[in-house]
């Protein structure tokens, strides 16, 4: 009986301890590449730098989502910080084609 007792306070201290690592905030990270829309991100793979046609702009007015693209064509998705998400699209038109 005290062996099972035994196992229980292991696998209770090994869960708790894992729980707070994951709960630990990771520290934030960089990422280098042009702020793009996502319509022309995903249906023109051979386009990785934003065109100087106004074509992004175009996009941009018209309301299309933004991502981040990556000189390796990694696309990444901003979101906010909080919880639930807010709309962090009016922060990121400064830097449209940049």
């Amino acid at each position: 009986m005290k062996a099972i007792a035994g196992v229980v306070v292991i696998l209770f201290l090994a869960a708790a301890t894992l729980a707070q690592k994951s709960a630990e905030k990771e520290a934030p990270a960089s990422i280098v590449g042009y702020l793009r829309d996502s319509g022309c991100v995903h249906r023109f793979h051979e386009v990785v730098k934003p065109l100087p046609n106004g074509c992004l702009q175009a996009c941009v007015r018209a309301g299309s989502p933004l991502v981040v693209l990556t000189s390796n064509e990694q696309v990444y998705h901003p979101i906010s910080a909080e919880m639930p998400d807010v709309d962090v699209r009016q922060k990121l038109l400064l830097f449209i084609g940049k």
